[in-house]
C-alpha cells in the first residue's frame, strides 16, 4: 500500500497556500509572517533570531525588531505547531515534519534526473512537480521596510525560474522522444510564454511543431520569435535556429525512411544506451563509433538507438547496413539507396543532400572498408552541420571528431545482464529447462566461460536445445567449435564464433596475425613492457589490435584478451610448432625472471614487490606449470621460494597446495632435494588449512628425502604449529625450539619468527604468559629484521593476545590496531581478518558490541574471500559468542551448524570444542536439561584428548551452571571452584571472574551468604579492574541480596545506580541476563521498594522479546517456563 500523504501541504510557486487536509489555513499575523514561513522552508537551516529580525525590519532598532519576531514566531507556532525548531537562540524548520512543500518536490525531481538521466523514471515526478508551478516565487508578496528581503525574493525568483524552465525542457525532450507530442508541444508552449526570449525553448517548439506535421505553424512561430528578438534586442536569431527553420521548409518534400525492425529485446546495456544518447544531444558531437568485437552486439544496440532517436531529427534517421560492401562505389550507392534518392544521383549531389538536412545516419559494420569510409564521411563533417554519424564497426576510423565508445561483453554483476540474456534466450530453445541451483550455476558459469558476449550467449541458448548446461559448459572449456548454429535468420558470419573470429583474422596484415597469435600465452593481462619481450612485436602492431578490438585496453593501462578469442589466437599460433615452443618459453623465462626479481623468497617481501607479483601473478602461475610440466628442475628451484612466499603471504593456501602437489607429482622421480624443498612448503601450507595429520606426514617425508636445515627448519615448524593447534602443547614446544636454532644456521629469518610466534602461543595456552610475551617479543623484532610485514603483523596480534589474557584491554587493543594497519597497507588479507576478530572481541569484552559485531563480521567476510576455512570458523564461532552476549539467539541458532561443520572440515578440534559449548548452552536455556548435559561431556572427552586447557576450563564452568539449573548447588560450586583453579592457572582473568560470580551463585543459593559476598567482590574487582562494569552487574546484584538478608545497611547511590543501569541499558554482555533481572527483583522486594514491580515487568519483556527469537515453539516455551528464574519473572513468585 502507498505510504499516505502528508496532511500539511505549500504551495511557494505563485500565491503562497497553506493547505491542511486540503482546506486552507488562515489568520497569518501578517504578509511578514508568511514571507518569514516562506523563508524558513526554502533555508532549512537554523538562522540566528537577530539574522532573522534584520531581514524583516530595515526600520526598526534590534530590540524592536527582535519583538516584532517574537510575535510572528508565536503566531506561526500556533498556526503550524511544531513544523518549526523555536529555540531561545534559532529558529529552522523542522526536518522531520511531514509536508509537501512544492519547491522540494521540484528540487528532487531535478537531482533525480541529474543522477539517473532523463528517463520515465524521473519523468513521471518531474511532471507531477512541474504541475504546481503556478508563476513566480512567492507572486504578488511585496514587504515595505524589508529591503534585504527583498533582494533575497529576487534572486531566489529568478533561480526557481531557471531551475522551472530546465525541468520543463528536460520533460519536453522526454515527452518528444517517447512520441507524446502532444504533451510535448504543451510544455514546449509553457516554456515559450515563461521565456519568450530563450532560444532553447523556441528550437524545441519549432521541433515539436514541425514532427507534428504543423510545419506552417512551425514557419510562423519562427517568423514571431525572429520579430520579437529584432524589437527587443535588435539581432537576428542564431545560425542554428536559421537551419532549423530551413529544415524545416525543406522537411515538408522529404520523409523519413523507415528503420529496420527492432529483433528482440535489447539486454544488459542500459549503462550504453544513457551514454550515447548523452552524447548525441550534444550538437556538437558529430560522430559516435560503437566499437568491439564481432558479436558484442553492436549493431542491435545502434538500432536502439536509432528506433528512440527517429523523431529527435528532422528528416529522422536512416539505417545503412555495410556488411557486404567492399568499396567505396558501393558504399556511396548503398547511402543512395537508404535514403531513397535516385541511383544515377552522383556523389556531389548526395553530399548536397545531406548538406541541407538534419539526420542521425546510422552505417552499420565497415570494419571491411574503413578507409573508404573516412574518406567518404570527413569532408560532411564539415559541410553537413547537423548530420551526426553513428557508426558501428570492430576496427576505429582514427578521425579526430570520432568518439569511440568500446564494447564489452554483458555484465557478469549483481545486475545478472549475461544471465538474463542467455535465460531469456534458452526459454526460446528449451523451456522446460529446469529452474533449480545445478542449472542456475551452470548458466552462470557458460556467462563467464563466454565473457558475456551477446553472440555467444545466443549460440550458446539454442545449444541448449539439445545438451544440457554443464554439457555445454564442459564443452566451451576446450571447444570453439561448440558455439555454432544452423539458424537461418542470422548471417553467415554471425552462425559460428570461429566465423567470428576468422572475419576478424583475415582483416588483419601478416605482422599482425603473428602477433596476434602470440598474444594467446598471456593469462590475466599483460602490459607493453611484456607484450613486446614476449612476442618480439613492436608498440604499433599493439596499438592496431587494440583499433582493431582483437584486444582492450584496461582502465589501470594493461592490455587484455577474450578468452574465445585467446582460443582462437591458440589454435593459429599452434599451427606454427616452431613459433609456440619459442613464445611459450620466452613467456616462462620472462615471468620467473619478474617473480626473482621482485620477490626472491619468503624473507625478502615488500610491498611493490608484492603488488608487482599480483598484477601479473596468473602469468606467473602459467610459468609454473610450464617449467613443472616440462620437469626443467634449475627453473622449478628459482621460482619455488617466491611463489610459495606469495601464496602464503596473500593467505591462498588452496592455489598454493595445488601447484606444490603438482612439482611433487613432476618430480617424483627426479631430484630428492629439490622434492623435499617443494613437499615441505607443502607441509606448511597443509598445517595453514587444518589439514594437521597430513601436514605431519608430509613433513615427516620431507626430512627422509634430505637432512638439510632448510628442510628440517620448516618440518620442525609445521610439525609445532601442527600439534599445538591440536592442544598438543608438550609435543610442540621440543619441535618449535629446535627449528628456531635450525632457522638460524639455515639463515631463515621467516621461520625463526614464525617458530618464535607459534612458540610464544603455545606458551600462552599453557598459562606461562610472561614467557609468552618475551617470545612474541623476539618474533617481532626477528619479523621487522627481515622486514617480514605478515610475520611482524602476526607477532603483534600474539602480543595482543597476550595483554587481552592478562586484562589488560587498551594494550591488547593497540596491538591489533597496528597490526590492522599493517595489513590493510600491505594488502594482507588473512592476518587483516584475524586483526579484525581480535579487536571484535576486545570490544565485546569492553562493552561496544556495535563495533564488536562490525569487526567481526568483516573478519568473517575477509576470510571466506581468501578461502582461509579455518579463520573463517574462528570468525564464526565469536560472532555467535557475540551474539550469544547479544540475546540475538535466533541468528546463534541459525550459524551454530556451519560453525561446527567448518571446525570439523578443517580438523580444528579446538573450535568444535567451543562450538560444542555453545551448543550446550542454547539446550541449557531452553531447559533441555539432560541434552545439554550430554553435549558438555562430549566436550570435556574432546578437550582432555586433545589437550585443550582452555576448553576443559570453559567446559567446567558450563557444567557449573547446569547443575545450579538442575538444583545440586553443592555440585555447582564444586565444579565451579575447579574451572576457577583453571582458570587462575591458565592466568585467564575474564573466566576467573566468571568462576567467581558462579561460586557466589551457588553460595547465595545455599544460603551461604558471607561466602557468596566474598566470591561476588573477587569477580567484580576483576571486572572493574579491567573497566568492564557492565559485566560486574551480575555480581553487584548478587552481593547486595546477600547484605538485605543478613540484615545489613545498603548504600542507597549504589542500588540507585544499579537498578539505573539495569533499566536504562539492555543488559548485554551477561550469560543469564534474566537471572539478574530476577536477582533484582528480590532484592527489592525484601527492601519494599517501589521500583519492585518495574524492574519485573522490564525482566518479563525482555524475557519474551527474547524468547521469540528461538526457532522452535518447545524452545521457546522451555525458555520461559522451564528456567526457574524466568519462570519466576513470570509468575512473581518467589523461588529463593
Amino acid at each position: 500500500m502507498p505510504s499516505p500523504q502528508p496532511a500539511l501541504k505549500i504551495h511557494l510557486f505563485g500565491t503562497m497556500q497553506v493547505l491542511s487536509d486540503g482546506q486552507p489555513i488562515t489568520g497569518f499575523a501578517s504578509r511578514k509572517a508568511e514571507a518569514l514561513l516562506a523563508y524558513l522552508l526554502l533555508n532549512p537551516q537554523p538562522h540566528p533570531r537577530d539574522t532573522l529580525a534584520d531581514l524583516l525590519w530595515d526600520d526598526r532598532t534590534q530590540k524592536q525588531a527582535l519583538g516584532n519576531l517574537r510575535v510572528l514566531l508565536s503566531n506561526l507556532r500556533q498556526l503550524l505547531p511544531d513544523l518549526l525548531l523555536i529555540e531561545r537562540q534559532t529558529v529552522q524548520r523542522n526536518p522531520d515534519y511531514p509536508l509537501l512543500l512544492d519547491t522540494a518536490a521540484l528540487q528532487a525531481a531535478l537531482v533525480l534526473l541529474d543522477e539517473t538521466g532523463t528517463g520515465k523514471k524521473t519523468a513521471v515526478p518531474l511532471q507531477s512537480a512541474l504541475q504546481n508551478y503556478r508563476g513566480p516565487l512567492l507572486a504578488g508578496l511585496f514587504l515595505r521596510d524589508a529591503r534585504r528581503f527583498e533582494e533575497w525574493l529576487l534572486v531566489a525568483r529568478e533561480r526557481w525560474q531557471q531551475q522551472a524552465l530546465r525541468g520543463l525542457h528536460q520533460l519536453a525532450l522526454h515527452q518528444f522522444s517517447f512520441g507524446d507530442l502532444s504533451a510535448a508541444a504543451q510544455t514546449a508552449h509553457k516554456l515559450v510564454e515563461l521565456d519568450p526570449l530563450r532560444e532553447r525553448s523556441q528550437q524545441l517548439l519549432l521541433r515539436v511543431l514541425a514532427r507534428q506535421g504543423h510545419s506552417n505553424a512551425a514557419l510562423q512561430q519562427y517568423q514571431q520569435f525572429a520579430n520579437l528578438l529584432q524589437a527587443e534586442l535588435g539581432v537576428p536569431p542564431a545560425p542554428e535556429t536559421e537551419r532549423l527553420y530551413q529544415h524545416i521548409r525543406q522537411a515538408r518534400t522529404s520523409p523519413a525512411r523507415p528503420l529496420p525492425q527492432e529483433n528482440g529485446s535489447l539486454v544488459g546495456r542500459q549503462a550504453e544506451l544513457v551514454a550515447i544518447q548523452q552524447r548525441l544531444d550534444d550538437p556538437a558531437t558529430r560522430l559516435v563509433t560503437l566499437l568491439g568485437l564481432g558479436g558484442m552486439g553492436k549493431t542491435r544496440l545502434a538500432l536502439a538507438i536509432a528506433h528512440l532517436r527517429r523523431r529527435d531529427y528532422l528528416n529522422g534517421v536512416c539505417f545503412v547496413p555495410l556488411a557486404a560492401v567492399t568499396n567505396g562505389d558501393e558504399l556511396e550507392t548503398a547511402v543512395t539507396q537508404a535514403l531513397g534518392l535516385e541511383m544515377g544521383a552522383k556523389n556531389s549531389h548526395l553530399r548536397d543532400f545531406l548538406r541541407e538536412r538534419e539526420l542521425l545516419l546510422v552505417l552499420d559494420n565497415v570494419e571491411q572498408l574503413v578507409d573508404e569510409v573516412v574518406d567518404w564521411i570527413r569532408p560532411l563533417l564539415t559541410q553537413a552541420h547537423d548530420v551526426q554519424f553513428l557508426v558501428t564497426s570492430r576496427e576505429r576510423l582514427q578521425l579526430r571528431e570520432e568518439w569511440a565508445l568500446p564494447l564489452s561483453g554483458l555484465p557478469l554483476d549483481e545486475t545478472e545482464a549475461a544471465l538474463n540474456l542467455l535465460r531469456q534466450r534458452a526459454a526460446q530453445f528449451a523451456p522446460d529447462l529446469p529452474d533449480d541451483d545445478a542449472t542456475l550455476a551452470a548458466l552462470r558459469h557458460i556467462c563467464q566461460l563466454v565473457d558475456g558476449v551477446p553472440l555467444a550467449l545466443e549460440l550458446a541458448a539454442a545449444a541448449l536445445a539439445y545438451h544440457s548446461p554443464a554439457h555445454v559448459a564442459d564443452e566451451l572449456h576446450r571447444n570453439l567449435d561448440f558455439l555454432r548454429t544452423h539458424l537461418r535468420d542470422l548471417p553467415a558470419r554471425h552462425r559460428s564464433m570461429r566465423a567470428v573470429f576468422a572475419h576478424s583474422w583475415q582483416l588483419l596484415t601478416a605482422a599482425e596475425q603473428r602477433g596476434f597469435a602470440q598474444m594467446a600465452v598471456f593469462h590475466g593481462g599483460f602490459n607493453l613492457a611484456a607484450a613486446t619481450a614476449v612476442t618480439q612485436s613492436d608498440r604499433f602492431v599493439l596499438e592496431s589490435l587494440l583499433a582493431k578490438s582483437l584486444i582492450q585496453r584496461q582502465a589501470n593501462g594493461r592490455y587484455s584478451l577474450h578468452e574465445l578469442l585467446r582460443q582462437f589466437a591458440a589454435e593459429k599460433l599452434a599451427e606454427d610448432g616452431e613459433l609456440e615452443t619459442a613464445v611459450r618459453q620466452a613467456h616462462a623465462t620472462y615471468f620467473a625472471t619478474h617473480l626473482q626479481t621482485h620477490l626472491p623468497e619468503m624473507g625478502a617481501a615488500t610491498d611493490a614487490g608484492l603488488q608487482a607479483i599480483a598484477q601479473e601473478f596468473e602469468n606467473v602461475q602459467a610459468a609454473w606449470r610450464y617449467w613443472v610440466l616440462l620437469g626443467e628442475e634449475t627453473a622449478v628451484q628459482q621460482m619455488l621460494g617466491g611463489l610459495t612466499a606469495y601464496f602464503y603471504i596473500r593467505g591462498l593456501f588452496h592455489p598454493g597446495l595445488v601447484a606444490l602437489t603438482q612439482a611433487v607429482e613432476a618430480f617424483a622421480d627426479v631430484s630428492t632435494h629439490l622434492r623435499a624443498e617443494i613437499q615441505v612448503r607443502q607441509a606448511l601450507f597443509l598445517t595453514e588449512i587444518g589439514a594437521y595429520e597430513a601436514a605431519i606426514v608430509a613433513a615427516d617425508e620431507a626430512v627422509a628425502l634430505s637432512g638439510a636445515d632448510s628442510v628440517a627448519a620448516i618440518a620442525n615448524l609445521c610439525r609445532g604449529y601442527a600439534h599445538w593447534s591440536q592442544g598438543n602443547y608438550e609435543a610442540a614446544k621440543p619441535e618449535l625450539e629446535q627449528a628456531i636454532v635450525q632457522a638460524k644456521t639455515a639463515d631463515f629469518g621467516w621461520v625463526a619468527a614464525q617458530s618464535l610466534n607459534t612458540l610464544g602461543n603455545v606458551l600462552l595456552d599453557q598459562g606461562e604468559t610472561a614467557a609468552a610475551q618475551a617470545a612474541h617479543q623476539q618474533a617481532l623484532a626477528q619479523a621487522a629484521k627481515i622486514g617480514q610485514q605478515r610475520l611482524e603483523a602476526s607477532a603483534r596480534i600474539n602480543l595482543g593476545n597476550d595483554f587481552w589474557h592478562a586484562g589488560e584491554f587498551a594494550a591488547a587493543h593497540a596491538q591489533f590496531e597496528q597490526a590492522l594497519t599493517i595489513c590493510q597497507a600491505a594488502g594482507i588479507r588473512q592476518i587483516e581478518s584475524l586483526a579484525h576478530l581480535n579487536i571484535g572481541l576486545v570490544d565485546s569484552e569492553l562493552g561496544d558490541f556495535t563495533s564488536s559485531v562490525a569487526h567481526i563480521e568483516r573478519a568473517l567476510a575477509l576470510s571466506r574471500k581468501v578461502g582461509d576455512r579455518r579463520g573463517e570458523g574462528n570468525a564464526l564461532l565469536n560472532l555467535l559468542v557475540v551474539f550469544m552476549e547479544l540475546n540475538r539467539v535466533d541468528e546463534v541458532a541459525d550459524l551454530l551448524p556451519d560453525a561446527l561443520a567448518v571446525c570439523r572440515a578443517v580438523g580444528d578440534q579446538q573450535g568444535e570444542a567451543m562450538a560444542l559449548d555453545l551448543s550446550a548452552h542454547i539446550q541449557l536455556l531452553t531447559g533441555a536439561f539432560a541434552e545439554s548435559g550430554a553435549i558438555l561431556a562430549e566436550t570435556w572427552q574432546l578437550c582432555e584428548r586433545i589437550g585443550d586447557g582452555w576448553g576443559l576450563m570453559e567446559t567446567r564452568l558450563s557444567q557449573a551452571r547446569l547443575q545450579w539449573h538442575l538444583g545440586d548447588f553443592a555440585a555447582s560450586v564444586r565444579l565451579a571452584a575447579d574451572g576457577l583453579a583453571r582458570a587462575q592457572a591458565l592466568a585467564d582473568q575474564a573466566s576467573e571472574a566468571k568462576a567467581w560470580c558462579l561460586v557466589g551463585n551457588g553460595r547465595l543459593s545455599q544460603n551461604s551468604y558471607e561466602e557468596a559476598i566474598a566470591a561476588y567482590e573477587q569477580a567484580i574487582a576483576i571486572w572493574q579492574e579491567a573497566e568492564q562494569g557492565h559485566l560486574a552487574l551480575e555480581g553487584a546484584v548478587g552481593r547486595l541480596l546477600c547484605l538485605v538478608r543478613l540484615k545489613r545497611p545498603l548504600r542507597p547511590k549504589e542500588l540507585d545506580q544499579l537498578i539505573e543501569q539495569l533499566l536504562k541499558k539492555r543488559p548485554h554482555g551477561l550469560v543469564e541476563p534474566g537471572r539478574v533481572f530476577y536477582t533484582a527483583y528480590l532484592l527489592l522486594a525484601e527492601l519494599g521498594d517501589g521500583r519492585t514491580e518495574v524492574v519485573r515487568g522490564e525482566g518479563e519483556r525482555f524475557l519474551r522479546e527474547t524468547a521469540v527469537q528461538f526457532p522452535a515453539p518447545n524452545q521457546q516455551n522451555g525458555y520461559l517456563h522451564k528456567i526457574s528464574f524466568h519462570q519466576a519473572l513470570l509468575q512473581k513468585s518467589d523461588i529463593a
